[in-house]
């Protein structure tokens, strides 16, 4: 009985952690489908480059607006 149980616990715990790993994986592929997540990392790189007084800043944005 005992043996039974732990072996029980072990199943269900592997079931848990495969189903947390495909929620992940899941997520991830929906923020890379996702069209918004390019623009959005590059406002927040140019943000970033503004926040740190960047000297490129001008060069940065014409590049950002070229991407696609």
């Amino acid at each position: 009985m005992v043996a039974k149980l732990n072996s029980s616990a072990a199943a269900l715990a592997k079931s848990e952690r495969e189903g947390a790993w495909r929620e992940m994986a899941r997520q991830v592929a929906h923020e890379i489908k996702n069209p918004l997540t390019p623009m959005k990392l590059s406002l927040q790189y140019l943000q970033r480059a503004i926040d740190n007084n960047a000297g490129n800043i001008n060069a940065l944005s014409r590049v950002l607006l070229h991407t696609r």
